[in-house]
């Protein structure tokens, strides 16, 4: 079992230059991935603008993610400031999706092109149920190099387990074909002080 985030990192990978979207439900949150991954990205060479962060939000505000990323160590006001760190609010910039052309994949990765970054996205995926996604949405999920999905166990609610999470790692390439588009599942428990990471079974 990881205390730490081991198993989440060997399947993430390296993150520089990637799209990363995270996709989760109001019963199972994917905020402490999140977090991890923006701690993770923004922590790497930290004194260097080619390995900068664009974060897209459709859920908070900058003063949500800098508040807590403050209580993990990490500054992102300063990191903003450093141009390090772009923060695009999707609900200001967007709020009415495809009516506005301004507002597609095209024009967002417009705005983030000239800086050759790591881009990373939350989406709420249950927040659709009955309804078609938007189209940024499907074209996000088509997109990314890595896909991370965090949904309750199969076998419902238990105290010991909090969710599972699906890493789906596309486009590895180490020099073995084997190695091309990774899936990895593992169960998570959230605790007070961190996260803990297993595989399903092994958590007695």
């Amino acid at each position: 079992m990881e205390t730490g985030g081991g198993l989440l990192d060997e399947a993430l990978g390296h993150l520089s230059r990637r799209v990363v979207l995270l996709e989760d439900c109001v019963d199972t949150s994917a905020a402490f991935v999140l977090h991890h991954i923006l701690k993770r990205s923004l922590s790497q060479s930290p004194h260097s603008t080619s390995n900068a962060v664009v974060f897209v939000a459709f859920a908070h505000p900058f003063s949500h993610y800098d508040r807590i990323l403050r209580r993990l160590g990490c500054n992102l006001a300063a990191q903003r400031d450093n141009n390090r760190f772009f923060f695009l609010d999707m609900l200001m910039d967007c709020p009415d999706e495809g009516k506005n052309s301004d507002c597609g994949l095209i024009a967002l990765y417009g705005k983030i092109q000239k800086t050759g970054c790591s881009l990373i996205m939350l989406n709420h995926e249950d927040i659709y149920s009955g309804t078609a996604k938007p189209t940024l949405i499907l074209q996000m999920e088509y997109l990314a190099d890595i896909l991370i999905r965090a949904e309750p166990l199969a076998t419902g609610l238990a105290s010991d387990v909090h969710g599972q999470l699906t890493v789906k790692n596309r486009g590895i390439y180490d020099g073995h074909e084997g190695s091309r588009n990774k899936v990895s599942n593992f169960q998570f428990k959230v605790k007070e002080n961190g996260v803990e990471y297993f595989y399903p079974g092994s958590k007695t």
